[in-house]
């Protein structure tokens, strides 16, 4: 990988690990739609920087969904179990930001806080 693409990468986990803690802040503090934006958005930065040492980039949302599943969900590089969670993220947010009441357990949050966390670690372990 060349410096250049090991400083973005670096940018991106920095970015995603900073969203990360925004949401466990949310959480702590009841702010449970903030948190899902937070949480989706940590994810997300992580596969943007995991995406760039194959030299993919995508400036939506549906095409790093779709990067992520067709280059490294399917090769293996993933867990396809973060597939799903993902894809929960994706929706919850969805619905947390353009809904009038989402329906939103604190319980389902605690348990994607924890999930995501570990996303977090094995992209980092894995890209960085």
């Amino acid at each position: 990988m060349s410096d250049q693409i090991h400083i973005l990468v670096n940018v991106w986990l920095d970015k995603s690990e900073k969203a990360f803690q925004d949401a466990q802040l949310l959480f702590d503090n009841d702010r449970y739609a903030g948190c899902l934006n937070r949480l989706y958005y940590s994810a997300f930065y992580a596969l943007s920087g995991a995406l760039l040492p194959i030299g993919l980039s995508s400036k939506t949302h549906k095409g790093i969904k779709s990067l992520f599943h067709e280059h490294l969900i399917s090769s293996g590089k993933v867990n396809n179990n973060y597939a799903a969670l993902y894809s929960k993220l994706f929706t919850l947010r969805h619905e947390a930001d353009y809904l009038d009441f989402p329906e939103i357990e604190s319980n389902e949050i605690k348990e994607l806080l924890e999930l995501t966390s570990i996303f977090i670690s094995d992209i980092k372990r894995n890209f960085q």
